[in-house]
Parts: C-alpha cells; sequence; structure tokens
C-alpha cells in the first residue's frame, strides 16, 4: 500500500501485510484446492449502479517495533508477543453468527461504504515510514476471486483500500486511493509467474504501480482537503471480456468515490488490470465460501474452520472484509475516537442490483493490519455496522 511522508506530503509505496505470508514456512505442507469457478459466461464487464460508483511484505518484528508500546487492542495473537489488533469492521465468512448455518454465493463486484461523522486518529506502530507514528489508517475492502486461465484455476486476493491521513495544521484528510492484488494461488499451485502476469493501470489514472514478486498495486492522485462528515466508498470488479470466437481474457477494476455530504468530491475508476497468464476459460468471480477461522491464531490452527471448510490454496478463507486497519506493513493504529457507519453490498445476479452481504462478524481476518480501541456493533435495515471508541469485540456477530 502507498504512504505519504509527513514532511513531503508526497506518496511513497509501502505494502500491506498479510499474516499468511510470514508464516507461510511454517505452513507450506498445507494444500488445499479452491471452491470451483463459476461455469458461466457473460462476456461483459459489470458495473455498479450509477449513484455509487489492500501489502504485502511478510509481517517481521521489526515493522511494528516503532511505538508499539502505546499500542492496546485484542490481540490478534500473530505475531507471538506483538501488539497485533485486529482489523475491525464487518466481514462475511460464509456463517451466520446466530445458528452456525453456512452458505456460499458467487458474485463479480463488491462495494462498501463508510460515513465518518467524528475522527480522532491515535499513534500507530509504523512508525516514520507511515509519518512518524501518527494522524493516519487505512480503510480496507478485501475480497478472495477465481479465474480460470492456461487450463489452471487461480485465485488472487484483491484490495481497494483509501488511506486516510489527517493534517493538524490545516485540520483537514487526505485520501488516497489505492488497490493491491496478490495471487493467493502461488506457489501452492503451479501457476505463472507469481503477480508478473498482469498489466495494470490501463485507464492511465495510477501515479505509481507495479510490484514485485508477490503483488500487484496501484497508487493514484490524493484527494486533498477533505472535511468531515464524510462518505467514502469502494468497489471493486471481476469481469471477463470476449472476442466473437469466445476467446476471454480477464480483468480487474477498482472505484472509488467521495462524498461531503450529498456533494461527490472524487468518483472514479482508478486502476483496471489485465490478467496476462493466458485465455480465460470461464468468467471470473469473487466468492465467499464457509469458513470461520479456528481460533487462537497460531501456526497450527492456521488453515483450519471452526465453522466450514473451505480455504483458498494459501490457506485463508473465502470472505469479504471491510475493515479499519494500521497504515502499513502489518501496523496497528489505535482510535482516540470515531463515529462511523460501514456497510458492504454484492451484486446479485439474479436481480442484477445490490444486496447486503447475508450475514457479518464485527472483524476481518486476511490482512495484518488492525484497529485497537474500536468496538463494531450493528443497527438498521439494510443491516449497517455501527463504529464506536470501546474494547475490541473479536468475532462477535453483528448479523
Amino acid at each position: 500500500m502507498t504512504i505519504l511522508s509527513k514532511n513531503s506530503k508526497k506518496p511513497r509505496v509501502k505494502s500491506i501485510a498479510i499474516i499468511s505470508l510470514f508464516a507461510l514456512s511454517a505452513i507450506s505442507f498445507i494444500f488445499l484446492l479452491p471452491v470451483s469457478a463459476s461455469s458461466s459466461s457473460t462476456g461483459q464487464q459489470v458495473t455498479a449502479s450509477a449513484s455509487i460508483n489492500p501489502s504485502f511484505p511478510p509481517l517481521t518484528t521489526k515493522d511494528v517495533s516503532q511505538n508499539s508500546s502505546s499500542i492496546k487492542c485484542a490481540s490478534h495473537g500473530y505475531p507471538p508477543n506483538e501488539p497485533a489488533c485486529w482489523p475491525m469492521g464487518p466481514a462475511d465468512y460464509g456463517v451466520n453468527p446466530q445458528n452456525n448455518a453456512t452458505y456460499s454465493y458467487a458474485t463479480q463486484t463488491f462495494e462498501a461504504f463508510i460515513t465518518i461523522d467524528s475522527l480522532k486518529i491515535g499513534r500507530n506502530n509504523c512508525g516514520y515510514i507511515c509519518g512518524g507514528g501518527q494522524d493516519a489508517f487505512t480503510l480496507q475492502q478485501n475480497t478472495v476471486g477465481n479465474i480460470s486461465a492456461d487450463g489452471i484455476q487461480q485465485t488472487y486476493w484483491t484490495q481497494d483500500v483509501p488511506f486516510v491521513y489527517y493534517y493538524p495544521a490545516s485540520q483537514s484528510f487526505s485520501v488516497v486511493p489505492l488497490d493491491n492484488i496478490w495471487n493467493f494461488s502461488y506457489p501452492e499451485v503451479n501457476v505463472a509467474g507469481n503477480m508478473t502476469a498482469v498489466s495494470g493501470n490501463l485507464n492511465g489514472q495510477c501515479i505509481s504501480y507495479g510490484g514485485a514478486p508477490t503483488f500487484y498495486y496501484c497508487e493514484a492522485t490524493p484527494i486533498n482537503n477533505l472535511h468531515l462528515p464524510l462518505t467514502i466508498e469502494t468497489s471493486m470488479s471481476l469481469y471477463d471480456v470476449c472476442t466473437s470466437t469466445n476467446v476471454c481474457t480477464n480483468y480487474a477494476s477498482f472505484y472509488m468515490g467521495i462524498w461531503h455530504n450529498t456533494k461527490v468530491v472524487y468518483s472514479n475508476t482508478f486502476d483496471r488490470v489485465e490478467f496476462t497468464n493466458g485465455p480465460a476459460l470461464s468468467a471470473p468471480s469473487y466468492y465467499v465460501e464457509p469458513c470461520l477461522p479456528l481460533l487462537p491464531f497460531n501456526a497450527s490452527n492456521f488453515g483450519k474452520c471452526s465453522v466450514g471448510s473451505t480455504v483458498t490454496p494459501l490457506g485463508l478463507p473465502y470472505d469479504a472484509e471491510w475493515i479499519i486497519g494500521g497504515p502499513a506493513d502489518g501496523s496497528q493504529v489505535i482510535m482516540n475516537a470515531i463515529n462511523a457507519q460501514m456497510s458492504e453490498y454484492y451484486l446479485n445476479s439474479a436481480t442484477n442490483s445490490f444486496a447486503s452481504i447475508p450475514h457479518a462478524y464485527s472483524n476481518g481476518w486476511d490482512t495484518a493490519e488492525g484497529s485497537g480501541h474500536v468496538f463494531v456493533g450493528s443497527s438498521g435495515a439494510p443491516p449497517t455496522a455501527t463504529v464506536q471508541i470501546g474494547t475490541d469485540d473479536v468475532e462477535a456477530g453483528l448479523w
């Protein structure tokens, strides 16, 4: 993910950590096949409705050394003896928290919203590279999808990430639109070239893009001079484009929208990525499959589910997350004050309309960035996650 230098206010590339890569040597024996991809193919891009429209080096102890004593949160349990907070926000694991009933669904588009009414960002333990350990955090829309190319099913983790930074002198905020794509098949499934088999920035909106060797990233131009209340939307789509001879190519697109009350200040599909690793054999889709990860988190439990059983080849769940986390590199942020509402939707192919995710828990799993002193509850119809200051309620069922 990209971070902002507090001194220059110019972006510099950094990555959002995923917990799995750090433990890969300990769990490399785990090999689980991904869920089957959809066999249907529309051959057309799925677009969100007109009204609406995260990296990645393995986490190490040096990444959380600065300011770590100030971080207090419900422990993510990883890595050991470090203040690893949970990523807090609604997440769909394909499990009904009321009765543990399981379900699954596929979609080509996820979208998420947050409205922030009040906010005071506390310390983070990312240190100097994240602006001196203060005034920064990320929102992360995290989803997992399958494509089928070169006769091999491949699994990718995509992130649409608003990087939020506060400037005390002007009492204003900046948001940097970022995206990341991780290959959740490699090296467990023999697919080509790690993350070399993508071509990004097809819309020409990224001021920086690329990545090597395990991820792709894009950073767009910052949106500056923002004030509360603030609404941010993210939306990601997987789709294919087919020729008249039915030769198809898979794509991923990333959108971000920002409002001051009802005034649109930013609305842009800032990145579009082509998967260049061979002709697509079927339409790509995001998946939610039942797996509530087994706690406590440790190497022996990695890739196991307390409810459900379907995980990606890398051992992480097929889930849909919309979370608050630290700025970069597995960092944690403490919120001194926050009042916000978060919601998450998927495109229902049967009705061609957006529906709220069926069920949600209070925290994500796939990313190592976390947030402390955050309590996530729920209210309303359609269901909405409410975010306030409080004690982290880990793995709590929201709806």
